[in-house]
């Protein structure tokens, strides 16, 4: 998913997001995730629905650490890039959809400079084609833009 940036008219920001497939609690909290090429690094926020945002103490391709923010995760759960620890908010809303699937980062784990891919603005879209999933509130901020296809 993107959102389009406030500051620069025709470009996009990444909304940086994973699901949850197994939460493993010890003094913090450790998610198993996927996409195992998710963008998250260490000192992010990361922010659940319902919840408030934590800073990211380790990160794998695989999983993710942060301190506990007292909220239950459970599988299949979404968590978002937040702006800070303790925010409310996802750090973006979605308006527009990825055609597919871009490497926006080297194998250093360097991020890539101008980078050019498909996006859809408007239109039908049929969420079992995207290369990634689709949560509900991203596609609450698509609804004037977006008709969503079974």
């Amino acid at each position: 998913m993107l959102s389009a940036s406030a500051s620069s008219v025709g470009l996009y920001n990444i909304i940086k997001s994973v699901k949850v497939v197994k939460n493993v609690v010890t003094g913090v909290t450790i998610l198993a995730v996927e996409p195992t090429d998710h963008l998250f690094k260490v000192d992010e926020f990361i922010f659940l629905h319902g919840g408030s945002a934590s800073t990211i103490t380790r990160v794998s391709t695989t999983a993710i650490a942060f301190a506990s923010t007292g909220v239950v995760i459970t599988t299949d759960t979404i968590l978002y890039e937040a702006a800070a620890a303790g925010a409310s908010a996802a750090l973006y809303a979605a308006s527009a959809i990825l055609r597919d699937t871009i490497k926006v980062r080297d194998d250093e784990g360097n991020l890539l400079d101008n980078l050019f891919a498909g996006a859809v603005i408007r239109g039908d879209v049929k969420e079992s084609d995207l290369p990634y999933f689709v949560t509900a509130q991203q596609k609450i901020d698509l609804t004037d833009r977006i008709y969503w296809m079974q």
